[in-house]
């Protein structure tokens, strides 16, 4: 079952050096195997010891946006976040597991501030409580608008910088998925409710 997953938008593409310290990075840090990654040595995410714990990871470089039509079904995303990323690192766990959403989030975090990037965490971040899906899946505008307005509250009262992305989804209904800075990250990996986005 898969897990988890986010993706660090990186505000240029990784070229020579910089793609070649990348790769030693992820080399130092994961130990490769079965066509993903396992965490080999997590005090250099800032994991504890027992993060070794966590199943595969799928880590790649990949083109921003990653699929046709992203920037019409977000219009406005690059502009909201100050730059067009110049190409993703995508990060997404195989298992679903606490600890498997630990590592992803310090995975992302250590990209972060490595890169002067950008997290997309792919979904709306849950730091209240809402039952799952049932907001969602209503037609009910008013409820949906309350529900993203009460998600909004809860992570713009957290450390750092998130913005709210506005989308519509399959159901004609609106949505929101979350995009934010290091220091949002670190305050959100702390935060009681922390989980990122299966």
């Amino acid at each position: 079952m898969a897990g988890p997953v986010a993706s660090v938008l990186l505000p240029a593409a990784l070229t020579g050096a910089d793609a070649a310290a990348f790769d030693r990075w992820l080399n130092e840090v994961f130990a490769p195997h079965d066509g993903g990654w396992f965490l080999r040595a997590p005090a250099a995410i800032g994991a504890p010891d027992s993060a070794t714990d966590a199943g595969r990871f799928l880590i790649d470089r990949a083109p921003w946006p990653d699929y046709e039509g992203f920037e019409e079904d977000f219009p406005g995303f690059a502009e909201s976040i100050g730059y067009r990323p110049g190409e993703q690192i995508e990060v997404c766990a195989m298992v679903n597991r606490p600890v498997d959403h630990l590592v992803l989030g310090r995975v992302c975090l250590a990209l972060a501030r490595d890169h002067a990037a950008l997290v997309d965490f792919g979904g709306a971040l849950d730091a209240v409580g809402q039952p799952q899906g049932i907001d969602y899946l209503t037609e009910d505008p008013g409820k949906i608008e309350r529900t993203i307005a009460g998600l909004d509250a809860a992570v713009g009262g957290l450390e750092g910088r998130v913005w709210s992305m506005r989308y519509e989804t399959a159901r004609g209904t609106p949505w929101i998925t979350h995009v934010g800075d290091a220091e949002f990250l670190a305050s959100w990996l702390s935060h009681p409710r922390f989980r990122m986005i299966k």
